[in-house]
């Protein structure tokens, strides 16, 4: 969970999904990233009201991933995806205001 302020939050679950906040918990909104149906996001980081990112950390090389929404979760974008075999990715929740951090490990 990801709350930005006292009305705005994300969070992140399984099969893809996500779900936001923007009026302190009264009511929420849930979608799915498309193509991402199969996967759970370990982490989610709001920066606005528009503005996320969600991370995957899977079982396969290719699973670990990081979509991004500027839009509020109307679409999203990949940002990252592993292709390294050997690689573990943490996001480390710096602040998308100030560009995050990856970390890569090998």
């Amino acid at each position: 969970m990801s709350p930005v302020n006292e009305r705005v939050v994300w969070a992140s679950g399984r099969g893809g999904t996500f779900v936001k906040t923007t009026n302190g918990g009264k009511t929420w909104t849930a979608g799915v990233v498309p193509g991402a149906e199969a996967l759970q996001f370990r982490d989610v980081q709001g920066s606005e009201r528009e503005v996320a990112l969600l991370v995957v950390h899977g079982s396969n090389t290719t699973d670990f991933r990081i979509y991004k929404t500027a839009d509020g979760g109307a679409t999203w974008t990949m940002q990252f995806e592993n292709q390294n075999p050997g690689a573990f990715t943490i996001v480390l929740p710096s602040g998308l205001r100030d560009g995050g951090l990856l970390i890569a490990i090998q």
